[in-house]
Formats: structure tokens, sequence, C-alpha cells
């Protein structure tokens, strides 16, 4: 249970780290910027990551999230090497 509370605070503040910096760079340019986010986990930790990623959209207008669960932690690694 620790590891997994450990594990979502730590993810979510990575999200947030990553959120500030383009939070910085809309304010010096003005320019839209669309970030993706994904991240592998159950339905409840989808549920809670994306009503904070609507929570951060909502007061940075300039800066659009695509949200990108997978299910599982071997899904989340397939996905990220096709990206590469």
């Amino acid at each position: 249970m620790f590891m997994k509370l450990r594990f979502t605070v730590v993810s979510l503040s990575l999200l947030l780290i990553m959120i500030m910096g383009a939070s910085f760079a809309v304010a010096q340019d003005k320019a839209p910027i669309t970030l993706r986010f994904s991240w592998w986990g159950n339905d409840t930790r989808t549920e809670r990551t994306q009503k904070v990623i609507e929570m951060f959209q909502q007061e940075n207008p300039g800066i659009t999230i695509e949200a990108d669960p997978q299910t599982t932690f071997n899904d989340y690694w397939i996905a990220m090497e096709s990206q590469g």
C-alpha cells in the first residue's frame, strides 16, 4: 500500500514539474503548447490523473495535455518505444 501511494505521489509530482515548465514557456511567448502525458495504472489512477490534468488546463488555457493512459506497465513501455 505504501509503495502505491509513494509511486502516485512521485508520479503526480513529476507531472506538476513538467506542467510548471510548460507554464513558464507559455508565459514567455504565448504560443499554444500541447504536451502528452503517459502513465499506467487502474481506472482509479486514470480518473485521478485526468482530474489533475483538467484542473491544470482550466488554470492554463494556453496548454493542452494529451492524456495517454496505459493499463499495464508493459503496455506503457510499448507505447514509449513506439514514440521514440
